[in-house]
């Protein structure tokens, strides 16, 4: 069974970037991971607990300090009026998805991560920055189809590997659905009472055959919703959940089972 084949057969996920933890990880049908925290040994460990190992890698977005900017010039950077766009909550630099440079740096760091590394897939992160951030319609519409065009190029050297997309369930999603194999819906209201949302994405899991992946953070559990209407409404829509520690960091939580 391959890799693709292996995903609609989970039942669980789990969502950790934090070191260590390995036996718990391993628990996880498929778990979520940052690769500064691993190795080839951890990954080799978790595959041969019969785990999913998905990499993290920030699509849009790269932190200030990171030594990958010495490989960077003024035109890899998303400007607006000369100024370069920042999310001021995290430090990170914001990424112009037209660069052909920024686009090679990530097919080669997603390269190594499945050619080298061996993960199952990658996770892509910061994509939603598209929608959240308060940009210009045609601008919008032109990294949306510079992601595209990268989703075409990562399928054509990584067709039989996994692609979850973080977020970007607005006007990025239409675009997107059938070059990925999941989506992430971080922190968002899945509640009982929101059926309009619920319909969207199981019509989209339906049409598309993408997995929906539900995220809530210790603390937030869906902003606000309590824990059991999370696992009723996963369980009614086909959706995985999992409620992971706050940050992502500290201590495994345990799988929950959605099907």
């Amino acid at each position: 069974m391959d890799r693709l084949q292996r995903l609609k057969k989970i039942n669980n996920y789990g969502l950790y970037y934090a070191r260590d933890y390995l036996n718990e990880l391993s628990e996880f049908d498929l778990v979520i991971v940052e690769p500064l925290a691993h190795n080839s040994k951890s990954i080799e460990f978790l595959n041969k607990k019969n785990t999913l190992v998905i990499g993290y890698v920030s699509i849009l977005e790269i932190d200030a300090s990171s030594e990958t900017l010495s490989l960077l010039k003024e035109e890899d950077y998303l400007t607006i009026n000369s100024a370069r766009q920042m999310n001021t909550a995290y430090n990170n630099y914001i990424m112009d998805l037209r660069s052909e440079r920024w686009k090679l740096l990530l097919v080669n760091k997603i390269g190594n991560l499945i050619t080298n590394e061996h993960y199952d897939g990658i996770f892509l992160d910061t994509i939603a920055d598209i929608e959240h951030f308060d940009f210009e319609s045609d601008l919008r519409k032109v990294l949306i189809a510079e992601y595209v065009k990268l989703l075409r190029e990562l399928r054509k050297y990584f067709p039989k590997h996994i692609f979850i997309q973080n977020n970007g369930a607005g006007q990025i999603i239409n675009s997107s659905a059938k070059l990925i194999n999941g989506l992430m819906l971080e922190n968002q209201d899945i509640s009982q009472k929101n059926t309009e949302l619920n319909l969207k994405f199981a019509a989209l899991k339906e049409e598309s055959g993408i997995e929906i992946f539900i995220l809530s953070e210790e603390g937030k559990k869906g902003k606000g919703n309590n824990f059991n209407r999370l696992v009723e409404t996963s369980k009614e829509n086909d959706f995985l959940l999992y409620v992971a520690p706050h940050n992502y960091v500290g201590k495994v939580n345990s799988p929950i089972n959605t099907r």
